[in-house]
């Protein structure tokens, strides 16, 4: 009887000793050998640590060029052979507010700071809009100064009209030889008026005679102004003589006290002085001081020629002109008046 291999629990193929035949051949583990290592490359040293200066490369230098001939065209070179600018300090003052209508005085002042002369000085004043002068249309203003030696000054007063409310502005250039020194812009803050000033003064008068200057004030409101105020400064060489009663004598002038302006109350205040001395331009100042209102400052200047004869000159007074850096006047505008005729002691 045949018997299934599959029965069979241990046949001889199976022994361990034939197993070699039977199982695939495993692959023999060869040791490794090392392999050959590089020489170490030397590692660059590193930069040190924090920030390191940076030095640009260098830059070619320019050779120089010559200076263009005075016939070239574009902005004007200074030469080295050509003596330095003068140093002309430029001030300026005016009131930070005033009325619509109304004067405001510039007070400039051109200081020599250098140490040569200042020659050929000229100064010039540009209004902005809302800005005039009076009885004139110019809005530009230029005034000679002659030479200022060093360290020494000239002063000129421009008085100006502004006719809207808002904050315009006048701009001053002072010029030397042509060449500019200083620039200033001041400007001024207008409101609605309330207080009417105006002078008048004679054109001209001879030395030894008198010129009568005439100050009004008036309320153009219909509400009464206190504590009103007239301060009179007469520059040289000029001296008050006599006036309109309630003079007050301090050390910037004569003063009057006006007190209440009732509604288009108007008062006029004469002062009379003498003229001592051969002036192309003497000039009177008048201050106005009120509660609540811009103050108000006006000039008027004359011309003081010589005596040709001992007999009194008799000068009408008329209008101040505005030359240069004068002024012009306005007509007051209110309806009453009140003016004082007495005089005061001639001193």
């Amino acid at each position: 009887m045949f018997t299934s291999p599959h029965e069979v629990d241990d046949p001889a193929y199976l022994s361990p000793k034939y197993r070699q035949f039977h199982e695939p051949a495993l692959p023999q583990r060869v040791p490794a050998r090392p392999l050959p290592q590089p020489a170490p490359r030397p590692r660059p040293p590193l930069p040190p640590r924090g920030p390191q200066p940076f030095e640009l490369p260098a830059q070619p230098v320019p050779s120089p060029r010559p200076l263009p001939s005075d016939d070239a065209g574009g902005p004007e070179l200074v030469r080295p052979d050509e003596p330095p600018a003068p140093r002309l300090d430029l001030a300026v003052a005016a009131p930070t507010t005033a009325q619509v209508g109304g004067s405001v005085l510039f007070e400039i002042r051109v200081t020599n700071r250098g140490a040569a002369p200042a020659t050929n000085v000229v100064l010039e004043a540009t209004l902005d809009g809302g800005l005039r002068l009076p009885e004139r249309a110019d809005r530009r203003v230029v005034h000679p100064l002659g030479t200022i030696p060093a360290g020494q000054s000239r002063e000129a007063a421009l008085t100006v009209v502004g006719d809207q409310t808002g904050r315009p502005c006048a701009s001053f250039l002072v010029t030397s030889g042509g060449r500019e020194s200083g620039w200033k812009k001041v400007c001024v803050e207008f409101v609605p008026r309330k207080l009417d000033v105006a002078m008048t003064a004679p054109e001209q008068a001879r030395v030894g005679g008198r010129a009568t200057f005439v100050v009004s004030v008036a309320n153009v409101t219909p509400d009464p102004i206190e504590n009103v105020e007239l301060l009179v400064t007469p520059g040289d060489p000029l001296r008050p003589v006599g006036g309109s009663a309630g003079a007050r004598a301090t050390a910037d002038g004569l003063v009057w006290t006006l007190g209440r302006l009732a509604a288009g109350e108007r008062v006029s205040v004469e002062i009379d002085c003498e003229c001592r001395a051969v002036a192309e331009r003497a000039c009177l100042r008048a201050h106005v001081t009120a509660d609540a209102i811009p103050a108000e400052s006006l000039e008027r200047c004359l011309e003081i020629i010589p005596q040709v004869s001992s007999t009194r000159l008799t000068v009408p007074a008329v209008r101040g002109r505005a030359a240069g850096f004068e002024s012009g006047v306005r007509q007051p505008r209110a309806s009453g008046s009140r003016a004082g005729s007495s005089r005061f002691p001639a001193g």
